[in-house]
């Protein structure tokens, strides 16, 4: 996707020029697919008047701030900007000699708007959301708290269409929109010459242990640990550490990705998050034919990484534990167990389903 930035050198204009600038850029810009307005992270400037004018210049149906950039200390939590964790009134922004920040509050710079047309949504709520349910509905602005980038990712990923959004955010929204835009482009096309099986572990059930030790002691699949307490702090760098130790293996054989037993304050969420994140790496570089995906959490943080959305159900390979096919070109085959369902050789015999289900697709 071809990017196209307009620099409108509006930090140091007037309000009524930084307006100005702004609708024309939104408004020359308007037939581009994705739409991006940049705000500071500290929220100087004149943020309020600058997506004010440019949404109805964008033909857009509402714009969505997020001016949170978590990996350079600026969050947003109760609609205000903190940074590392102190308002931005409360800090040395507040002596800006350009603009000087004395309300922290975001819905402060759009007093213009009505309440009727604002909605906030909560951290809690931002981590409720579901792909696809977040619409404009009447509101004009949406106004997001976001403490760490998997909120922004959420955010992003509840859209139901991306191309009716102002996103109007500072690095780390432009990050969450880039790796969601981007994304079906990352993942290899399974054009692979022989059968790659990936199995994805998430379930810390016993059962689920033990059908894993029985497929690694054949000697046949490569095994990747990701550390349950680094996933619980960050599920990104768990998943990037993952994605480098799989770059080490000699090509071919199957793969199976585990978590470490971890701790009773081991975050059952962000180790999911890692897990399907860690996948979407591997499958960027790997050809991979068949899933094997064992917990539900796990299940639909790898299923969303990769933007599946639904299956076409073909089989049981055991009670309660489906066999089914992506649509495509490139059609990946995935089983999906909950951690206590299985026999112990499950993995097993899953393996050489998946490597059967492929060569039928090959014929």
């Amino acid at each position: 996707m071809p990017i196209i930035s307009v620099n409108k050198a509006s930090r140091t204009a007037s309000a009524e020029d930084a307006a100005d600038r702004a609708r024309k850029a939104a408004r020359s810009l308007a037939s581009a697919d994705i739409l991006y307005n940049t705000v500071d992270s500290t929220i100087r400037g004149h943020v309020g008047a600058e997506i004010t004018a440019a949404l109805p210049a964008s033909g857009r149906a509402i714009a969505i701030v997020a001016p949170a950039f978590p990996a350079g200390g600026r969050t947003t939590e109760g609609g205000r900007q903190l940074l590392r964790g102190v308002p931005l009134e409360q800090t040395e922004f507040v002596k800006d000699p350009l603009h000087p920040v004395t309300d922290s509050h975001l819905r402060a710079l759009f007093r213009d708007v009505p309440d009727v047309e604002v909605r906030y949504l909560t951290l809690a709520e931002v981590r409720a959301l579901k792909p696809g349910e977040l619409v404009a509905n009447g509101r004009k602005l949406l106004i997001a708290d976001a403490t760490v980038q998997d909120d922004l990712a959420l955010l992003v990923k509840s859209a139901a269409d991306p191309k009716s959004i102002l996103w109007c955010g500072s690095p780390g929204l432009a990050i969450a929109l880039a790796d969601y835009v981007g994304r079906a482009d990352e993942i290899a096309p399974s054009t692979a010459t022989t059968p790659v099986n990936l199995f994805v572990i998430g379930s810390v059930n016993p059962q689920s242990r033990e059908q894993c030790s029985r497929l690694i002691s054949t000697g046949n699949v490569r095994q990747i640990i990701i550390d349950s307490e680094a996933a619980s702090r960050s599920p990104a760098l768990a998943a990037e550490r993952a994605a480098a130790e799989y770059s080490r293996f000699a090509s071919g054989g199957d793969i199976i990705l585990t978590t470490s037993e971890g701790s009773a304050s081991a975050n059952p969420r962000s180790i999911a998050s890692a897990l399907g994140q860690a996948v979407r790496a591997v499958m960027g570089s790997q050809s991979v034919t068949g899933l094997f995906l064992t917990g539900g959490d796990t299940a639909e943080s790898v299923l969303s990484e990769l933007e599946i959305s639904s299956l076409e159900l073909l089989s049981e390979i055991e009670p309660g534990i489906p066999v089914g096919r992506t649509t495509g070109p490139h059609p990946i085959h995935i089983i999906t167990k909950a951690g206590g369902f299985g026999s112990p050789h499950i993995l097993l015999t899953s393996a050489a389903l998946l490597r059967g289900l492929w060569l039928g697709d090959k014929k």
